[in-house]
C-alpha cells in the first residue's frame, strides 16, 4: 500500500503550531527564573527547568527547518525566535552552561561589531567632542582590584559569587557590550512590527545600557582604551547606512530616524551626550576613582539587568499567545464555535497530540 503523507499545508500549519509554543514556553521559563539566585531558593531546579526547555527547542527546529527548507515562518514566530535568542544570551552570559557561546564565536561576534563600529564611526564620530585621554592613559583597573569588583558586581546582579567569578569576566564570557546590538536589534524589529517609534523610556534604558556595557568593561573585563566607550555608543540614525533591505542595521538606523528629511528621532543625541558625559572624571578625579564611584552610587549594572528583565517581559507578554497556549488555557481566540473546549475538540483536531509535554523535574 501506498505510503499515507500529510498535506503539505497542514503539516507546515501544526509544525508551526509546535515549534511557536515550544519558543514562547522557553522564553517564558528564562524570564520567569531570572534574578538573583537568593531570592529563589529552588535556582538549581528552576535553571534545570530552563535547560529542558531549550532542549525542547533545540530538538524540534532543526526537524522544521528540514521539513521546509524554503520556509521562514510567520512574522510572529521570527520574532519570538529573536527574542528568545537574545533571552538565552542575556540572561545565561554570567555562568558558564551548555548554551554558552563557544569561544571561537565569541570572538567573531566581537570581530564583527568592531568592523560595525568602525564603519559607523567613520561617518558619524560620536566620542570626539569629549577629552577622554583618561581612559587610554589612567587604565587598565589592576588584576586583583578586577577580582574584587568582578565578585561585587555579580553580587549586585546575582545575588552570589560562588564560584562564578572564574567565569565571569573572563574572554570566554558574553559581556553587556558583546549583546549591546542584539539589545538593539530586537527592539528594532519589534518597532518596525508594529509601526511605532521609540519613546523617550525606552531611549533611556537603551543609554543607561551602554553605560552598563562601558562600567562592565572597565572595571568587570579590565578594558583599556577608548574601544569600549566607541562600540558602546555608536549607535543613532545614519542616512548612509549600507545595511541591506531585512537587515539588523538597516532596522536599527530606521528606529532612530525622526521621520523627517534626515534628521534623528527627537531626543536621542542629547540622551545618548548626558549619558556619555556621565563616564567622564571632574577634576582632580581619576578615571578609575569615578568609574567606581558611579557604579556605587548610581548602580548602572544591577539597575540595568532588572530594567531589560522587564522590558524582555513587556515583548514577551506584548506578544498574541501562540494558537497551542490558547489551547492550554481552554480556548482559542477566533475559534468561539468551541467555546470553552471539551474532548471533542481534540477528536477534531488530533494534530495537538503532537505537542511535546514538559517532563517533570524532581526537586
Amino acid at each position: 500500500m501506498p505510503e499515507k503523507c500529510a498535506d503539505p499545508k497542514i503539516q507546515l500549519e501544526v509544525d508551526e503550531f509546535v515549534l511557536d509554543y515550544l519558543v514562547f514556553t522557553a522564553t517564558a521559563t528564562l524570564l520567569d527564573h531570572a534574578g538573583p539566585k537568593n531570592q529563589r531558593p529552588d535556582c538549581v531546579a528552576t535553571d534545570r527547568r530552563g535547560d529542558l526547555a531549550l532542549q525542547m527547542v533545540d530538538a524540534f527546529l532543526p526537524v522544521f527547518r528540514d521539513k521546509h527548507r524554503s520556509v521562514r515562518g510567520s512574522r510572529e514566530l521570527q520574532f519570538r525566535l529573536r527574542l528568545l535568542r537574545f533571552t538565552v544570551l542575556f540572561t545565561r552570559r554570567l555562568i558558564a552552561s551548555e548554551t554558552s557561546l563557544s569561544r571561537e564565536n565569541v570572538e567573531d561576534l566581537r570581530d564583527a561589531l568592531k568592523a560595525r563600529t568602525t564603519a559607523y564611526l567613520s561617518k558619524s564620530e560620536i566620542t570626539s567632542r569629549f577629552k577622554l585621554e583618561c581612559f587610554t592613559n589612567e587604565l587598565p583597573v589592576a588584576p586583583e582590584i578586577l577580582r574584587g569588583y568582578r565578585r561585587e558586581m555579580l553580587s549586585a546582579v546575582v545575588g552570589t559569587h560562588d564560584t562564578m567569578d572564574t567565569y565571569y569576566g573572563s574572554p570566554d564570557s558574553l559581556s553587556l557590550l558583546d549583546t549591546l546590538y542584539l539589545f538593539m536589534a530586537l527592539s528594532a524589529h519589534y518597532t518596525m512590527t508594529q509601526g511605532s517609534n521609540v519613546t523617550s523610556q525606552w531611549m533611556l534604558l537603551a543609554a543607561d545600557y551602554m553605560v552598563a556595557a562601558v562600567l562592565e568593561q572597565y572595571l568587570v573585563y579590565g578594558a583599556s582604551g577608548l574601544e569600549p566607550l566607541r562600540e558602546a555608543f555608536a549607535y543613532g540614525f545614519d542616512m548612509d547606512s549600507k545595511g541591506e533591505v531585512g537587515s539588523d542595521e538597516l532596522a536599527i538606523t530606521n528606529m532612530f530616524w525622526g521621520g523627517v528629511d534626515e534628521n534623528e528621532v527627537d531626543g536621542w543625541k542629547e540622551i545618548r551626550d548626558e549619558h556619555l558625559a556621565a563616564l567622564l572624571p571632574s577634576d582632580g578625579d581619576t578615571i578609575q576613582e569615578h568609574l567606581r564611584t558611579l557604579e556605587a552610587s548610581r548602580r548602572f549594572l544591577s539597575k540595568t539587568e532588572g530594567d531589560v528583565l522587564d522590558f524582555l517581559e513587556r515583548l514577551h507578554l506584548a506578544q498574541p499567545p501562540p494558537v497551542l497556549v490558547q489551547l492550554e488555557q481552554g480556548e482559542i481566540k477566533g475559534l468561539a464555535r468551541y467555546g470553552k473546549l471539551d474532548a471533542r475538540f481534540y477528536e477534531e483536531f488530533p494534530m495537538i497530540a503532537l505537542v511535546p509535554q514538559q517532563p517533570s523535574i524532581p526537586l
